[in-house]
């Protein structure tokens, strides 16, 4: 894996890594198979463009799927069984790099549209807010404004809009309809998927658009009560929450 201006190319050999809460997954990718994490919703398929999301370390994928596990857990399902999966690059992958350097989602929206990919226009729409991205578009103009203040207030109102938070910016890129967009732009640049961060300290998420340059996918079944990696994972997940959720309480009771 290398880097490259706005590049990240990973490199024939470079092994990536994604979960599953499911087991018996198919023994080829399939674009039709979706993760059930995310089925049932209004609007569709959440990764309706069928793009697959990895990690570069083996152990990121176990840590987030302990905390797909306890999110389940809340729910009232009780995930057993899992899956981590495995890949190897069998060709040089070309993805846009929005993570190297970018901390806000300020900073992200105005990388893409100095790439010529503008993002505030009504082919977004943001399925927290329930509104387009073009609502944003005067805060994007405000961040090239030569005014200080129209910088810092066009930074500000784009950040709360997702609620300053980088990767649900990242994800929204490719949720349900808009991903058919980001896609479209993206090759037109010659991008075959895109990388950006995620609350994970071991791995950026890549994104890619197509498997046909990965090696058919190698499933792991992971026994969750038989794996003491797993178990540690989904203690440190679980206190985690708790310490959240502490913290609110104190902070509302004040």
């Amino acid at each position: 894996m290398r880097k490259d201006n706005n590049r990240i190319i990973l490199e024939v050999g470079d092994t990536l890594y994604r979960y599953d809460i499911e087991e018996n997954l198919p023994p080829r990718w399939d674009s039709n198979y979706h993760n059930p994490e995310y089925t049932g919703c209004q609007y569709g398929d959440k990764n309706s463009i069928g793009a697959i999301f990895l990690y570069s370390e083996k152990a990121a994928a176990k840590q987030t799927l302990a905390a797909a596990i306890n999110n389940q857990a809340n729910k009232g399902r009780n995930i057993s069984i899992a899956t981590i999966t495995s890949t190897v690059v069998e060709q040089e992958i070309n993805l846009l790099d929005l993570s190297t350097g970018i901390l806000e989602c300020s900073n992200l929206i105005s990388v893409l549209y100095e790439l010529g990919i503008d993002v505030t226009t009504r082919q977004y729409f943001s399925y927290q807010r329930g509104t387009h991205f073009d609502c944003l578009h005067p805060f994007l103009m405000d961040l090239f404004s030569t005014e200080a203040s129209k910088k810092l207030n066009g930074a500000k109102r784009i950040n709360e809009f997702f609620y300053s938070l980088i990767n649900l910016l990242g994800q929204s890129l490719t949720d349900f309809g808009n991903g058919h967009v980001f896609k479209g732009q993206l090759e037109a640049l010659l991008y075959e998927g895109y990388v950006f961060w995620e609350p994970n300290p071991i791995s950026d998420t890549y994104c890619i658009f197509s498997p046909n340059k990965l090696s058919h996918p190698e499933h792991e079944t992971i026994i969750i009560h038989e794996d003491e990696e797993m178990l540690d994972y989904l203690r440190r997940d679980h206190e985690g929450r708790h310490r959240i959720l502490s913290k609110n309480i104190i902070v509302n009771t004040l």
